[in-house]
């Protein structure tokens, strides 16, 4: 089976990314060998792509004021006489101009070229930028910008002008074309700056500087480059036409593939001629790598805020980082277009036109070069051989650039200065001899003179370390007294510490007693519980853990529960798993409806000391936490600790939940409800009876009872602690 062919399409893109136009051309016909059709299909697509490439052109009210009129015929074209110009054919169209080639046949004959306004696009803001064009070609004069010779306007009032005719082709396609070296191709590169610098002393900034807006045209067997279409061009100092000219806010002036990061900002009230330096570096990139710093491809498929990322914000590879990554064809093309072999072409990009290429691609502008002419000059530099301004100004670089050009010179100077070290090195030996036996005898005196001197300071150090010691002994015994008396004093601190933690254990048992025998005088605890708090930092760790629970469980006993907390917590803060504690803060949180809380609690007391702890076991901790459970609605895991509990401590289980289902029943007596007197004597009854015949009773009256309740009030209105009794029943049965 044949493979299929490509598509139009994918012919269209791949040839898109082919810059020689030879190449391209040779591309198109072997991959349309099999479609004739296909081949016209990509061609009027390419042309229609060249056509429409300064589309970023056109500002929004231009567009749609052109989209909103019907287009007038087209008049002129081939054979059409413009005044003294006769058309001959088109060459060229951008985003409101079409160029055609013309003669002019008086005063003299010449070709020229001729720019007219499409029709349809004589909107203002177009006829502006078309006579700022043609404004800002009238204002320069330099061999290597297109001129401008005549303007006028045709019959049906569309605005023209007459420029010189460059018969040329691309910068870039001229250089591959005819496979000139990096050196010659720098050599047009200067000329280009040349022509920017004249337009920016003019002030006029391009802007959309491109290798198609750098044609090259031979003169006298001469390549000269001419830099033209000036159609977005921007007035730095001086009014282009007396026509309104101004670019919208938020309008993207240039192609994106050599645009410069404040382009890409879209705003173009702060473009200086450093956004040219930016579009110079690009062009640089492209003549001496054959591609642009960004690939163009990607530009053209990312989106519009995605393509004004790249340009702001990510750094180019540097030219030889690039053509370091090329392989195979795409090298050996490279290398053949700049006529020269791979390692060389590698060795010429890498260093300073690196430099030079980078400093120009800067996305902040101050670090660009200044104008085109110091671009030009340091490439000029390059091509000496001198140091280069793009360069990092290090005194290595700068020797070996002088070194290199000089190196006559310095190999002469290196002679002169090794003659110059030996003579001093031969003369300095020969005045060492001379002076070392002075310096023998002299040292001789001196040694002398230093025994004496020794023998002397010698004699003073006895006489100071006699000194030394009676000074010490004294210090000794100063120390000793005041060692004493620090000692004495702690004594006596520690003496009124001891006094004061037995005075606040003593308050703290007035207090309790006061709360047990005397819970009406309210005042007297006020008064006296600052106190106590501020004793128990005087008590050890574990005597304050006591203290705290104990002023605690007073608090609760007057309902204070805020204050009951910050104790339980300041003895939780010195032990954490006090099961006391934890208990008593569980049961608290239990009387004001924190269940969650107080099932943390339970279940860290149960956690920390086990079933058969003491104080899990006197206080019942696991029917504590099964009547929790209940309020909660977890009967199954109530049951569970119902069950644990019972099977440990069967009476003091019994008794807990006795007590439940006795509180119940007597809350419902008080409420005014029906209860059997057989069941309240038996709830008050084994409330003080834990025994096993007590027990049986209870969980038969539990039994009625619930069925009692459960007919006259429903399922909803079951209380928590009589679905506890049920719960123990269910265990009864069970068994």
């Amino acid at each position: 089976m044949s493979a299929q062919p490509p598509s139009v399409r994918a012919i269209f893109d791949h040839a898109l990314d082919i810059l020689s136009e030879p190449e391209r051309r040779a591309y198109i016909e072997s991959a349309c060998e099999s479609a004739p059709d296909s081949r016209e299909k990509v061609e009027a697509l390419l042309r229609a792509y060249s056509n429409a490439g300064n589309f970023l052109e056109a500002p929004p009210a231009a567009v749609a004021s052109a989209g909103d009129e019907a287009v007038r015929p087209i008049s002129e074209g081939p054979g059409t006489k413009i005044g003294p110009y006769k058309l001959l054919q088109q060459i060229g169209e951008g985003g409101f101009g079409v160029v055609y080639m013309a003669e002019q046949q008086t005063p003299v004959r010449r070709k020229i070229a001729l720019k007219i306004i499409k029709p349809g696009m004589d909107t203002k803001e177009v006829i502006a930028r078309f006579e700022s064009e043609r404004q800002a070609l009238a204002l320069m004069d330099h061999p290597n910008i297109a001129k401008v010779l005549d303007a006028g306007a045709t019959e049906s009032s569309r605005p023209y002008f007459v420029m010189e005719l460059v018969k040329g082709i691309p910068i870039t396609q001229f250089c591959d074309d005819n496979h000139l070296p990096p050196e010659e191709r720098l050599e047009l590169f200067i000329q280009v700056c040349n022509a920017l610098q004249h337009a920016h002393q003019k002030g006029i900034i391009h802007r959309d500087l491109k290798p198609s807006n750098v044609m090259v045209t031979m003169r006298d067997g001469h390549p000269v480059p001419k830099v033209i279409d000036f159609g977005v061009a921007k007035a730095t100092s001086q009014t282009l036409t007396e026509r309104t000219l101004f670019t919208a806010y938020g309008q993207m002036i240039g192609t994106p593939a050599y645009m410069s990061p404040e382009q890409a900002e879209m705003s173009c009230l702060d473009i200086d001629t450093r956004s040219d330096i930016y579009s110079l570096g690009v062009l640089l990139y492209e003549l001496l790598t054959g591609t642009t710093p960004f690939d163009s491809r990607r530009l053209r498929e990312a989106g519009f805020a995605e393509m004004q990322r790249i340009i702001r914000d990510e750094d180019p590879p540097k030219p030889s980082t690039r053509v370091s990554t090329l392989q195979g064809p795409a090298l050996t093309s490279l290398s053949q277009q700049h006529g020269i072999d791979e390692r060389r072409l590698r060795q010429h990009l890498h260093g300073e036109l690196d430099w030079i290429v980078m400093k120009s691609l800067e996305k902040d502008r101050e670090q660009r070069y200044e104008s085109a002419v110091d671009l030009a000059r340091d490439v000029r530099r390059y091509l000496a051989d001198e140091p280069v301004q793009a360069c990092p100004p290090s005194a290595i670089y700068r020797f070996q650039k002088f070194s290199k050009k000089h190196s006559a010179a310095l190999t002469t100077l290196s002679i002169v200065v090794v003659t110059l070290v030996i003579a001093v090195t031969i003369s300095l030996w020969q005045a060492i001899r001379a002076t070392r036996a002075e310096k023998l005898a002299t040292a001789n005196a001196a040694r002398a003179l230093n025994q004496e001197q020794q023998a002397r300071s010698e004699q003073q150090k006895a006489i100071a370390a006699a000194q030394a010691a009676r000074t010490a002994q004294e210090a000794e015994a100063a120390e000793r007294r005041r060692a004493e008396s620090q000692a004495q004093l702690i004594q006596d601190q520690r003496n009124a510490e001891v006094a004061r933690a037995t005075a606040s254990w003593e308050l703290l048992d007035r207090l309790l007693k006061m709360f047990s025998d005397e819970p009406e005088n309210l005042a007297g605890r006020q008064k006296l519980l600052p106190i106590a708090l501020d004793g128990v930092g005087l008590l050890e760790p574990k005597n304050q853990v006591q203290a705290f629970h104990r002023i605690g469980n007073m608090f609760v006993v007057v309902d204070e529960f805020p204050s009951a907390f910050c104790a339980y917590n300041e003895a939780l803060a010195i032990e954490p798993r006090n099961c006391r504690v934890l208990i008593s803060r569980g049961e608290t949180y239990f009387r004001q409806g924190d269940y969650e809380l107080a099932l943390a609690d339970q279940s860290s007391a149960i956690e920390y000391g086990g079933i058969n702890d003491p104080v899990n076991r006197d206080f019942c901790v696991h029917v504590r936490r099964g009547f929790t459970y209940c309020r909660l609605e977890k009967f199954d895991e109530a049951l569970a600790d119902f069950r644990t509990a019972y099977g440990a401590y069967p009476l003091l289980t019994m008794k807990r939940i006795q007590r439940g289902f006795g509180s119940y029943v007597e809350s419902q007596v008080a409420a005014g409800a029906i209860i059997p007197d057989r069941l309240v004597n038996v709830a008050r009854w084994g409330a003080v009876v834990p025994t096993a015949f007590a027990a049986k009773q209870i969980e038969s009256g539990i039994a009625q009872l619930t069925e009692q309740f459960i007919e006259e009030h429903g399922d909803s209105a079951w209380n928590l602690d009589i679905q506890s009794g049920i719960l123990l029943a269910f265990r009864h049965r069970d068994n």
